[in-house]
């Protein structure tokens, strides 16, 4: 490979990981270094360019699955902790191909024994936990794109996103109930 090619890629990874412009770049190099690629600011946007592809897609690219993971604020049961983990695993499907499976840990607390009916609105504030008692669950999941399923006939969702068009950000379950996903607190 020419090393002025190797030098736009350099500059053009360079560029990307930080927030100089590739021109401002270039012209901080010593002379021998640049003058070795002097057309660099023809060929910067082009290496850059997201339709060509030359450079890996950021890192937060991640597979759709993944936006699940989170905590979120329960309608039918506030302050009770609702926390997803996703993890991509490997399976084998029908035809013996290796495939990735996304497995979803839910985990949080209620008040109340487990079980005791369809649609029960408690939360968990000190009135209810000295009432009914707390009591923390964990239970499995798969997701799928945007379908989430406990395999219980109960926690069967779809993801709700306010960039497709949605009121909020979080879970709409079968039965009505909504989980909205509270901000990480690593993004801005």
């Amino acid at each position: 490979m020419h090393m002025g090619f190797r030098l736009i890629l350099a500059l053009a990874a360079l560029c990307q990981a930080s927030s100089l412009t590739f021109s401002r770049l270039h012209s901080l190099l010593p002379p021998s270094i640049s003058s070795a690629c002097p057309r660099v600011e023809i060929l910067a946007p082009l290496l850059l360019s997201p339709s060509l592809l030359l450079l890996p897609p950021p890192a937060s690219a991640a597979p759709p699955e993944m936006r699940f993971t989170g905590t979120y604020d329960d309608l039918l049961h506030p302050s009770c902790v609702r926390m997803i983990t996703v993890v991509p695993t490997q399976a084998v499907d029908a035809k013996s191909r290796k495939v990735k499976v996304f497995r979803a840990t839910f985990r949080g607390t209620d008040v109340g024994p487990a079980g005791i009916g369809d649609k029960v609105m408690l939360a968990c504030d000190e009135e209810s936990i000295k009432k009914y008692g707390l009591r923390e669950f964990e239970f499995e999941g798969r997701i799928e794109g945007g379908s989430v399923d406990a395999g219980d006939g109960i926690h069967e969702g779809e993801y709700a996103s306010v960039k497709d068009g949605d009121s909020f950000e979080g879970i709409r379950w079968k039965d009505g109930n909504r989980w909205i996903k509270k901000p990480n607190v690593d993004e801005p």
